[in-house]
């Protein structure tokens, strides 16, 4: 136990201050003397200033000059409590006299900061207590509000009307336009510009006829019926009339951009499968091989394959679309002569590993390449002159003209033209073998999704990639059947309202007025 002493003790009177007094309370006094009677009495200080820990983490930014002033004031005070002694039981403590030292500025100045870098120390750790959960008021604690005006155009911002609902992948964005009697979930109609929508809303719901003509050739020999361009809406199989349409369409651009690119019609390949298939039929099934079995067949061959290809063989590139008949299915042969190969495209392949040259498909564009093989034949054989031969192979030829009541083949020997005898002379000067060419699958091809009955505009893309001289593209298939309704749309032979109302108007009276969207 420790006793205190009292002022008395020191030679002090009581109630004297003492030079302790003048530390301003920063150093504890006892002004009251203490009871006489022997009590356990605390000593001043339970804890030595050199044991206090300083958890400030702040203080280790002083500078030097500042942390030598503190070091001296704090060993003044350890000299001071070093003279304190400890009073007999019963006799009061008395404090004994310390020397003042007066604080200078800088002192001051020390003090100061020590005390601002320890507010701003309880600051910072009071902002880390609500980093997390902290209610919304306290968010801008230290932080300085902005006012009302600032807070304005971000108040504008937000009352904003966001922008229309797109599809995935970047598709166009969708309208709400609907068809009586028309599926019009499909993507093809949903994405379609509105005014193209507009324009068929329009011809579906004045025009309730099946079988009318939206579109037809300049001869009137082709038409595109109402129910042809309703499959194209709704993404079925596309009919071979819109085929045959898109493909006229194709030709008539090639000839205005008078390019290095041949196209010949639907007709071409489709009945020279046929031929090939019922003479396959016929070898298999061990039936004989009459020649009249086949005459009708071969009349379409010469007219509709020979007779197109001397008119378009000679180019870079000749496009052949394939109509599978029998499978509803379209693919594209192509005759690379820069590369001599042909080239088959096929939007529905098997898996690369299980494709061979057994493929149905392509067997029947090989079936095509016979024919063609034959073409090129025939025509280096007018490069060799026979005895007793009289024709002007140089500049006459015999074509085809048809069938007789017989079934026989009517010919006439008649001047080529002058796209005939470019194609013959490029034949012939190029040394071209009907084997020199070989047919090959682009296993590479865009694909058109499974179960889908897209093989008609994938066909068409593919031709339109080639004319255009650009990658066919998936994207770009899937989205045909828009581009097919947007060119029909603004064909000057298609359907248009005025057309209609002049056509359905009654004699006396006015046609109805309606609101035109036509593209002509």
């Amino acid at each position: 136990m420790l006793l205190v002493s009292t002022e008395q003790d020191h030679g002090r009177e009581p109630g004297s201050e003492g030079n302790f007094a003048e530390y301003d309370g920063e150093t504890p006094v006892n002004k009251e003397p203490w009871a006489s009677d022997p009590v356990d009495v605390v000593p001043l200080s339970c804890k030595r200033p050199e044991e206090e820990v300083f958890e400030d983490t702040h203080v280790d930014a002083l500078n030097e000059m500042e942390l030598e002033k503190i070091d001296q004031l704090v060993s003044k005070i350890l000299e001071a409590a070093e003279t304190v002694e400890m009073a007999e039981p019963g006799t009061e403590m008395a404090v004994p006299s310390v020397p003042k030292e007066k604080k200078t500025v800088a002192m001051h100045s020390i003090e100061r900061n020590v005390k601002e870098k320890k507010r701003k120390a309880s600051v910072k750790d009071k902002d880390d207590d609500f980093e997390y959960d902290t209610p919304e008021i306290l968010k801008t604690y230290g932080k300085r509000r902005k006012t009302a005006a600032q807070e304005l155009p971000k108040q504008k911002k937000k009352a904003e009307p966001k922008p229309a609902t797109k599809l995935q992948k970047g598709k166009q964005v969708q309208h709400p336009m609907q068809i009586k009697d028309v599926n019009c979930e499909k993507y093809t109609w949903k994405t379609l510009k509105p005014e193209v929508a507009r324009h068929y809303q329009q011809f579906f719901e004045m025009v309730d006829d099946n079988t009318y003509v939206y579109w037809t050739s300049e001869n009137n020999i082709l038409g595109v019926t109402r129910a042809d361009m309703k499959i194209i809406v709704q993404e079925q199989d596309l009919d071979i009339n819109v085929v045959k349409a898109y493909t006229k369409m194709l030709k008539k651009e090639l000839k205005e951009r008078n390019t290095q690119i041949g196209l010949l019609n639907i007709e071409a390949a489709f009945y020279t499968i046929q031929h090939e298939k019922k003479l396959a039929d016929f070898k298999k099934e061990g039936k004989n091989i009459l020649k009249d079995d086949f005459k009708g067949h071969e009349i379409e061959i010469e007219l509709f394959l020979i007779e197109e290809l001397w008119s378009n063989f000679g180019y870079n590139k000749v496009l052949i679309p394939i109509h599978h008949y029998y499978s509803q299915h379209y693919t594209l042969l192509v005759i690379d002569n820069e590369k001599k190969q042909f080239v088959h495209m096929n939007s529905m392949l098997p898996p690369k590993k299980e494709w061979t040259k057994d493929n149905q498909y392509y067997n029947n564009a090989n079936w095509v390449v016979k024919h063609i093989r034959r073409f090129i034949r025939d025509v280096k054989m007018t490069g060799t002159i026979f005895p007793g031969d009289s024709q002007d192979h140089e500049n006459t030829r015999e074509k085809c003209k048809g069938e007789d009541s017989k079934g026989e083949f009517i010919t006439e020997v008649e001047e080529m033209t002058e796209r005939e005898k470019e194609v013959r002379r490029w034949i012939l000067d190029n040394q071209i073998g009907e084997n020199d060419y070989e047919l090959v699958e682009d296993l590479n091809c865009p694909q058109q999704k499974t179960c889908s009955e897209d093989c008609g505009p994938f066909m068409i893309h593919f031709m339109e990639s080639i004319i255009n001289g650009v990658k066919p593209s998936k994207k770009k298939g899937e989205d045909m059947r828009k581009t097919i309704l947007e060119r029909f749309a603004k064909e000057e032979c298609g359907w248009s309202v005025k057309r209609y109302l002049a056509e359905t108007a009654d004699a006396v009276g006015e046609p109805k007025k309606i609101e035109n969207v036509d593209f002509k």
